[in-house]
């Protein structure tokens, strides 16, 4: 299954708004449901790595695996995540109305078929 066709079925049957894929540069590699936001994008990777710093200061010595945004205005929540591919690290965000249950465990499962996806492995 190709990555889109794959973010297009996660994001209806999840119910999500939508989901995007970003690489280290803060350039879109994927996304489905949303016109590409460059600005958000952009600041993806220097706003995961101060999440680590909180997490780290925090002594929570698995770091941050998932954050949870609100908006201030908007129907939904943005849920992210970082991950590796060929030691290169994407981020994986998904807005959506309302958290599904296991939350960690969905945005997961998203990464880990990204990572199979973009590695040829289906």
């Amino acid at each position: 299954m190709l990555l889109q066709d794959y973010l297009n079925a996660q994001r209806e049957s999840l119910q999500f708004k939508w989901i995007t894929v970003v690489n280290a540069e803060g350039l879109t590699v994927c996304d489905s449901g949303i016109e590409e936001q460059f600005e958000l994008a952009a600041l993806l990777p220097a706003w995961m790595d101060t999440s680590h710093q909180l997490a780290k200061a925090a002594k929570l010595e698995n770091g941050m695996g998932l954050i949870c945004l609100v908006p201030k205005s908007g129907g939904y929540l943005l849920l992210m995540r970082d991950f590796l591919v060929r030691d290169e690290r994407m981020f994986v965000l998904v807005a959506t109305p309302k958290i599904p249950a296991k939350a960690a465990a969905v945005v997961k499962k998203i990464c880990d078929d990204v990572v199979k996806s973009l590695m040829g492995n289906t």
